[in-house]
This record gives structure tokens, C-alpha cells and sequence, in this order.
């Protein structure tokens, strides 16, 4: 049980990511649209808009990085490859850690009623994962 509560942790930490693209570009343009989708709901100004795709930008980024430097990748579940306890424990101390500095520099940019609601979207998209994991079931 506490393996899969780690898991849907960590799966909820890669919220809004296209977590397992096959090229850089692709991926390039899946987070542009995520980020546009966000900016739309959040009413953001053009100054906001221009602060915020670097931030979600460098955010994503480094998720990448950290799911290649335990390798972890999309082909892992039809390659029979396993993640272990260690190995999932750690990813998410990585992304909790993305997590508070990307929220820290949102603070920065946006306002209190915006963080807010970015902090819904973020309830929700996980509620979305959990969904998706209860059904792999």
C-alpha cells in the first residue's frame, strides 16, 4: 500500500507534464500548449505571460531531467521494467523539490486570487492521475 501511495505521489508530482514524449520539439510544443492553457485559465497580462513561460519552462525542464537520471522512461511498463521503493522515494523528493521552487517563483509573478486558482488546477490534475491510476487496476 505504501508503494502505491508513492507512486500516485510521484505520478501527482508530474502533473502537467507530457511526461514521456518521443522528441524534444514534441515536447517543446506539448508544455507551450499546457502553459497557454494554464496562462488562459489563470487571466494572466502580457507581462505575467512573458514571466511565466520561462518558469514553467526551466520547471519542466528539470522534471525531465530527473525522471532520465533514474531512468525512468515510457517504455518502462511494456519493457517490464520496474521502478523500486528507493528508486520512487527518491524521484519524488526531486520533484517536491522543483515543486517549492517553482511555487516560490510564482509568488512572484502572480497574484493572490491567480495562485489560488493555479492551486485548483493542480487539485484537479491530480485528481485526474488518480483516476487514471485507479483504472490501471
Amino acid at each position: 500500500m505504501a508503494l502505491s501511495k508513492i507512486l500516485v505521489s510521484l505520478l501527482v508530482a508530474l502533473i502537467g507534464l507530457p511526461v514521456f514524449a518521443d522528441a524534444n520539439d514534441d515536447r517543446h510544443a506539448q508544455i507551450m500548449a499546457q502553459v497557454s492553457d494554464v496562462k488562459a485559465r489563470l487571466n494572466v497580462t502580457d507581462e505575467q505571460a512573458e514571466q511565466l513561460e520561462p518558469i514553467f519552462l526551466d520547471s519542466s525542464e528539470k522534471r525531465f531531467a530527473v525522471l532520465e537520471k533514474y531512468g525512468i522512461s515510457g517504455d518502462m511498463r511494456s519493457s517490464g521494467k520496474k521502478i523500486g521503493f528507493a528508486q520512487l522515494r527518491a524521484v519524488k523528493r526531486d520533484m517536491d523539490k522543483i515543486d517549492r521552487e517553482t511555487k516560490e517563483q510564482l509568488v512572484g509573478v502572480l497574484s493572490e486570487s491567480q495562485l489560488n486558482e493555479y492551486k485548483k488546477i493542480q487539485q484537479e490534475q491530480r485528481a485526474k492521475v488518480r483516476e487514471r491510476m485507479m483504472a490501471r487496476r
